[in-house]
Formats: C-alpha cells, structure tokens, sequence
C-alpha cells in the first residue's frame, strides 16, 4: 500500500486481533503486511481495507491534521493483491464492522 520496502518499517498485522479469535490467529489470510504507521491507524480503527481490497479512511483523522495528511494518499487507494494467502474477504469484513471508527464522535 506505501511501497515502503525497508522491512525494519514493516510489520505483520492481524486483521481480526489475536485476542478476538484464537480459531484464526494463525491463518495466514488473516494477515497484512503494513508499514508500522498504518499498522497502527489499521489497529486503532483509524483505516481499513474493503472487501474490494480499498484502503477507507475514518473521518476521525479529520480531527488531526498532520496524521490525516499522511494517510490521505492511501484513501481509496487498492492495495497490491498477495498471490501467496490474500486475505479473506470476511476477515476483512469482520474488521469494517468491528475496529473501524465510522463516525466522528
């Protein structure tokens, strides 16, 4: 999704937490590989990626302006499609509806 390449700045990220589902913490298509920036707004709820593998951005960045600047270029944006264990379209249904912050508060 960045085209970061240095691996110091990536990281494998769940889709669905490891404390959410221990039937599917190993399954490698409910991983993502993200730098450690969106890692942490994909944690938070901040952003998700679509059942259409999209990037959707929550408007709670709206509410700090150096960090939606940042992640403003991946809104809407499709991410590169693994060959090797993409992930499920339901994982990342599960996290639209369970992590992702829809409205602003």
């Amino acid at each position: 999704m960045t085209g970061i390449r240095l691996k110091e700045f990536l990281v494998a990220s769940h889709i669905i937490p490891w404390s959410q589902s221990k039937k599917d913490r190993l399954d490698p298509q409910n991983g993502i590989c993200l730098s450690t920036l969106v890692d942490k707004a994909f944690d938070k709820g901040y952003l998700t990626i679509t059942s259409e593998y999209r990037v959707l951005l929550s408007p709670l960045l709206e509410k700090d302006v150096i960090l939606y600047n940042l992640l403003k270029p991946y809104g809407n944006k499709k991410i590169k499609y693994p060959k090797f264990a993409p992930p499920k379209r339901e994982f990342l249904q599960w996290h639209a509806e369970h992590v992702f912050k829809r409205y602003i508060e």
